[in-house]
């Protein structure tokens, strides 16, 4: 692809993503945790998932120092997120070398996607849709379901597979334009609804904890033990959520009750 710098015109030919290159980032943005540090967050992490790439679309040596630079400052999203914010970038990058698109532009719209999708990520996938699934999987473990809970976890993990490339691959032919298709999804509001389920799926997980080892039905349970042992802390928990959520106590305070409740529920 030949292109036309916006501030010279002189035609330009930014360098081409190899298919080894571009596996190489795919495997690597899984791992923008594994250098976690308190000044950058995940930004070792995400250079080095993209580098492969922008050695490839850098030809020139400072002008690929420089690509390593705007990703080595700071960077922070939830990690489901990684495959997608490589493809996109690399794709940023090739119309950065070819003169599309101005360096200083990047840092502005780098931020903005950062916050839209760490919002996405935390509320629909973190906070929902993994909390659910899990305390599924825990249901089938005390249950003793363990084939089906094999197979669901296997299921999760190829689904978790398929949506990191299927992100990968639409970040990397669309570009940060595609942050929009995702907002189509309406994520956010579909998680409210998962949280609903996951609190029905918490009472069903401790209706079967709360059966007795010699196989005593719940009911036998004295209203005393059921209260106690199970309604209370629920309620408890609910109320410490809602201080967190509307009133946004601090969780240092918040997280220390949690557990003294469920000790003394226990």
């Amino acid at each position: 692809m030949i292109a036309r710098n916006i501030q010279t015109g002189e035609k330009v030919r930014p360098g081409k993503l190899s298919g080894r290159s571009a596996l190489l980032c795919f495997v690597r943005s899984g791992m923008v945790n594994l250098a976690y540090n308190l000044r950058g967050l995940q930004n070792i992490g995400f250079t080095y998932a993209i580098i492969p790439g922008l050695r490839d679309i850098h030809h020139d040596g400072e002008a690929f120092r420089q690509s390593c630079l705007r990703y080595a400052e700071y960077h922070n999203c939830n990690p489901v997120w990684s495959s997608f914010l490589v493809g996109a970038f690399l794709h940023t990058e090739t119309r950065i070398a070819s003169g599309q698109l101005d360096a200083e532009q990047l840092k502005p719209l780098k931020d903005a996607t950062l916050n839209s999708l760490s919002a996405i990520g935390d509320s629909f996938f973190s906070g929902s849709l993994e909390t659910v699934f899990f305390l599924l999987l825990a249901c089938m473990v005390v249950k003793e379901y363990l084939t089906a809970a094999c197979i669901g976890l296997v299921i999760w993990l190829l689904a978790h597979l398929l949506a990191r490339l299927f992100t990968f691959y639409i970040g990397l032919s669309r570009g940060l334009a595609a942050v929009g298709l995702l907002r189509s999804f309406n994520l956010v509001n579909i998680g409210d609804y998962l949280k609903i389920f996951g609190a029905l799926t918490l009472v069903a997980l401790l209706t079967i904890a709360l059966h007795l080892q010699d196989g005593e039905a719940l009911v036998s349970l004295t209203f005393k033990d059921v209260a106690l042992g199970w309604v209370l802390p629920v309620c408890a928990l609910l109320a410490l959520g809602t201080l967190d959520a509307r009133w946004h106590y601090p969780r240092l305070i918040m997280m220390p009750l949690a557990l003294l409740i469920l000790s003394i529920g226990a």
